[in-house]
């Protein structure tokens, strides 16, 4: 093991040799400034030799720095009496002329970007080529410490060898000349606040260092530095540590100069938790690595060319796109924060971690974004929407709504999943009861009236909509629908999408429906009182109004529309029925286990109804459900007719929902609490998640 000083002013560039050079076993001090490494180098030279518990065994920097640069770093640092032959690697981007440099004893250049496998390989050779043979005289690169009466009356330290003056170099960089022989150093002084520093205090922050730790980085050392605490080492005079370096068969093994480069440590460590494939399928993407490490365009690359289809970042997003598509994501959520940038997809509901990348990569991975979606890649300020379409591996194409959010680390991009192609569901397979599925047939073949699908946005309203529409869609009749965005492409119907930007809204495009001699008309979502108005007078005029709202349950759905303003009178003779719906999580069953409930849960049911669920099955996880304990999911409804004369005279007199839903059971409906727990008693589902659904 060995000590690195990292000298580089680029954080993400940093944070990866940092975890390489760890990944090696080796002990990192790091800086984002050379005048701040120099000092504490200064400083911690002038300790004396006994309270020394390592010492800087390669040193690694950058070139471009702020202030003091690579190169007159490496000039200060061969002026110190220590550090005449540690070595030295420099990565750097930069074009000049670096034969002066490579004039220099034991230091080696890296240009930027390079593989991860040539910055371990040149460390591996630097260090063992440095470490002392056996039968030589160690070098004088690390002290342990001796007990009082062992130590001498003056410290010792080694006398440093005549260095000739450093000439200046062709390439016109500066040459510090060493510290002249003799001449005593500067006052040691701390980097932070530029004060003396006391003896026996650490340089890096001034302060007494702890018990058994080292005074250059404040941490403890590595095992067989110093004795462990609590034991005295044998009374023996101060002699350096010979330096040994690990047996051959003990070093990694190493790759071969043809070999790709491995992804950064950071974004490999980040795939714990993905999925396998798609996993394998980011950290095999050479070309995203050397983005990731490079975070900069190749000289003469045109501004656009790094977000083009063939660049790392667009592969990236086809590897999200298709991992996400695997687990059947409906959403897809993109999250800059303080350090990484999270990737989820929602599945069956619940957001799931797909991958965490590196934040050099978000500003990039969003452009390519926007630019799938025709948008903007410059505003970043205010919040945008687009569309785009993808077609995936295995051939098919899945269409997407985007949603930019700026906010604190960056811009949030949300991808909604829509649904393309055909619908592929009939009517009898959502779900209904044969009871209920004769009811919803009897009011489809009405001529007019007002259908309600109703639940929270995921809750699968429209699916339902479309489901009843493709049920009695013939030649003989005229179907339009309205929708901001069309989801499903139906054939033989007219689909018209809102566009706001041009004021295309729904008010205006359901006026001119009414001129269109329709006799069905689908209304994506009742959002105003004005929409509203339009959708009822049409239904009480002859034509069949779908539509949904935004409700707890069915019987909130007239309570709704009043509250809206429209006229009670107008609202009964216009519903036909509502359909309130949710989605459970169904159990897998390749996991699922026998439970009991708790008492907990048992306080939030009725006598008869924990009585009825004496036996209940949980959600367990395996590789066949990824581990979450749930394979898809399964809808339950609650379906209100307005029908009979009763339940118009309520709603004429304004019955409360309460009221309203007591009448509805009376006359049949099944309430999604009762189905709830039913399907909780058969294995369906768990009672976690029937209690999400009886307490919305």
């Amino acid at each position: 093991m060995a000590t690195i000083m990292l000298v580089e002013d680029n954080l993400i560039y940093r944070e990866l040799l940092r975890e390489l050079c760890e990944m090696e076993g080796h002990e990192v001090v790091e800086f984002a400034r050379a005048e701040d490494a120099l000092a504490v180098l200064k400083n911690y030279s002038e300790l004396d030799v006994h309270r020394r518990h390592q010492h800087i065994d390669l040193f690694i920097t950058d070139f471009n720095m702020d202030k003091m640069n690579g190169f007159e770093f490496i000039q200060e640092v061969r002026s110190l009496d220590d550090m005449h032959h540690v070595p030295i690697v420099m990565i750097s981007s930069t074009a000049k002329d670096m034969r002066d440099l490579l004039r220099i004893e034991n230091v080696a250049f890296l240009t930027k970007p390079c593989p991860n496998s040539l910055v371990l390989t040149t460390v591996r050779n630097l260090l063992k080529a440095t470490a002392p043979r056996r039968g030589e005289a160690p070098a004088p690169t690390k002290f342990t410490a001796a007990p009082e009466s062992a130590r001498p009356s003056a410290p010792v330290s080694p006398t440093p060898a005549p260095k000739p003056p450093l000439p200046r170099g062709p390439s016109g960089l500066p040459q510090i000349p060493p510290a002249p022989a003799g001449k005593a150093p500067p006052p040691a002084k701390t980097p932070l606040t530029g004060k003396a520093l006391p003896a026996g205090k650490t340089p890096l922050t001034g302060k007494a260092p702890p018990a058994g730790k080292t005074p250059l980085t404040g941490k403890a050392p590595p095992v067989g530095k110093t004795p462990p605490p609590g034991k005295t080492p044998p009374p023996a005079p101060p002699t350096p540590l010979e330096h040994v370096p690990p047996p051959e068969e003990m070093l990694p093994p190493m790759p071969p100069a043809s070999e790709e480069p491995a992804p950064p440590a950071e974004f490999v460590a980040d795939l714990s938790r993905i999925d396998d494939n798609l996993k394998s399928s980011i950290s095999e993407s050479h070309e995203l690595t050397e983005f990731l490490i490079s975070r900069q365009k190749p000289a003469g690359e045109a501004p656009d060319k790094a977000l083009s289809a063939s660049s790392p970042v667009a592969n990236l997003v086809e590897k999200i796109l298709d991992g996400a598509m695997r687990r059947g994501a409906s959403d897809i959520h993109i999250e800059p924060q303080l350090g990484a940038v999270a990737v989820r997809a929602r599945v069956d509901g619940v957001l799931q971690n797909l991958v965490s990348l590196p934040p050099a990569v978000a500003e990039s991975l969003a452009a390519r974004i926007k630019i799938l979606c025709s948008l903007n890649i410059t505003e970043k300020r205010l919040p945008q929407d687009g569309q785009f379409s993808w077609r995936g591996a295995g051939g098919a194409e899945s269409k997407f709504r985007v949603s930019t959010l700026p906010a604190l680390h960056g811009e949030k991009i949300v991808l909604r999943v829509l649904p393309s192609g055909s619908l592929g569901i009939k009517l009898d397979a959502l779900g209904f009861t044969a009871e209920e599925l004769a009811r919803v047939r009897g009011i489809l073949r009405s001529p007019n009236g007002l259908l309600l699908a109703t639940g929270p946005t995921g809750s699968g309203k429209t699916t339902t909509l479309y489901t009843l529409l493709d049920s009695i869609n013939t030649k003989e009749r005229n179907i339009i629908t309205v929708e901001d965005p069309v989801e499903y492409q139906l054939p033989g119907i007219t689909q018209v999408q809102v566009n706001h930007a041009i004021g295309y809204t729904f008010e205006k495009i359901l006026r001119s429906f009414l001129r269109q001699d329709p006799n069905v008309m689908l209304v994506g979502e009742i959002r105003d009182a004005e929409t509203a108005d339009i959708a009822l007078k049409a239904a009480v005029t002859g034509h069949l109004v779908l539509s949904s709202l935004h409700t707890n349950d069915a019987a909130g759905a007239i309570h709704r529309l009043l509250s809206m303003g429209l006229p009670a009178y107008l609202v009964a003779a216009a519903a036909r029925l509502v359909i309130a719906q949710r989605l459970v999580r169904k159990l897998c069953p390749h996991c699922r286990a026998p439970g009991t409930l708790t008492p907990e849960e048992t306080g939030l049911l009725a006598p008869d109804e924990a009585a009825a669920l004496a036996k209940i099955w949980r959600a367990k996880g395996c590789p066949a459900c990824h581990g979450i304990g749930y394979v898809g999911r399964r809808p339950i409804y609650e379906i209100l007719t307005v029908m009979s004369h009763m339940m118009r005279a309520a709603i004429v007199s304004d019955a409360s929902p309460e009221e309203l839903k007591a009448l509805a059971i009376r006359e049949g409906m099944v309430p999604m609490r009762r189905k709830a727990l039913q399907y909780v008693a058969e294995g369906v589902t768990s009672i976690e998640e029937a209690l999400v659904v009886m307490f919305v």
